[in-house]
């Protein structure tokens, strides 16, 4: 689709690193790559996508609230938001995979070696660094996307993850290059089978749309006009209007609200109370925020919280 190449412009990949880890035995891994771990491989400059590509072996893995996914080789794991996930054949007490990183042998990859025996899993994990914060696809991305590709699409993957690890590692440029390919391929995967994320790309891809969207995500805190959106998507209202609904499905008023209300369910999971919430998107009083949110999801804010953290 040529909207990808829309979106991952948009996002602005850059960087990408190669590790090559051996899973040995029953094991359970808790991985978290924050930006000062992937700061020693490349310049971290915006959110982090990370991912792993299963060379051989099965495994199971988790992120957030995802529910659990039986991988086997071939697959993709990607991790758009780069939340903590674990990765595991076996219940056991997982160990944090920033402790198990040994540097390159001979030039090689960095490494990562957990246990001994059998089975064994072996993995490739890159990481890119995406330089735009506000990114709609990226962030209607779930936080655990697992991607089987049919034969020829892994064939592909893993001849360039296998160069990517073995030949082009030393080369940042390459490694990054190739890392933004297979990201490509399965974000394209994933649009081919979810609407919606496939009409946001669309969006992407239409300059007045995509500017309508950066602008709304910029300022969805605070009150925001029709005639405005229009104006910074350099467009009249009635063509943003247009243009907007076809792509998107609904007004972009209507898409802003919703985004709100987005932004304020995320912040109600972490623990933040009805008020810091809606003061955070752009509220003036709770009570104004609580009939907003119930109109959205028919009950207050405080009562979907605790269902939520339940």
């Amino acid at each position: 689709m040529e909207m990808i190449d829309d979106v991952l412009s948009a996002m602005r990949l850059a960087g990408g690193v190669i590790l090559d880890c051996e899973l040995r035995g029953e094991w359970a891994i808790h991985s978290s790559f924050p930006a000062p771990v992937c700061g020693q491989f490349f310049p971290v400059r915006g959110s982090l996508i990370s991912y792993h590509f299963v060379r051989e072996g099965e495994m199971s893995a988790c992120a957030g609230d995802s529910e659990e996914s039986q991988v086997g080789p071939g697959s993709i794991l990607l991790f758009p938001q780069n939340v903590d996930h674990r990765l595991f054949n076996a219940d056991l007490p997982p160990i944090r995979t920033e402790e198990l990183i040994q540097p390159p042998e001979d030039d090689g990859p960095a490494l990562l070696r957990l246990g001994e025996g059998e089975p064994v899993v072996r993995l490739y994990c890159g990481f890119l660094s995406a330089t735009s914060h506000q990114n709609p696809v990226l962030e209607h991305l779930p936080p655990l996307l697992v991607v089987r590709p049919d034969d020829a699409r892994k064939a592909w993957v893993d001849a360039s993850m296998r160069f990517a690890a073995e030949e082009a590692h030393d080369d940042p440029a390459m490694v990054g290059k190739l890392a933004e390919l297979m990201f490509a391929e399965a974000v394209q995967i994933y649009l081919e089978r979810d609407e919606e994320a496939r009409r946001i790309a669309a969006g992407m891809s239409d300059p007045a749309v995509g500017r309508a969207l950066d602008f709304i995500h910029e300022n969805f805190a605070r009150d925001i006009e029709v005639d405005e959106i229009a104006r910074e998507a350099g467009v009249s209202k009635t063509v943003l209007g247009e243009r907007f609904a076809a792509v998107m499905g609904e007004p972009p008023i209507r898409y802003c609200t919703r985004y709100r209300m987005r932004q304020a369910t995320d912040l109600l999971e972490r623990g933040a109370t009805t008020d810091e919430v809606a003061h955070s998107v752009g509220f003036s009083s709770a009570a104004a925020f609580t009939r907003a949110f119930k109109r959205e999801y028919g009950e207050p804010p405080a009562t979907w919280a605790r269902s939520a953290r339940a």
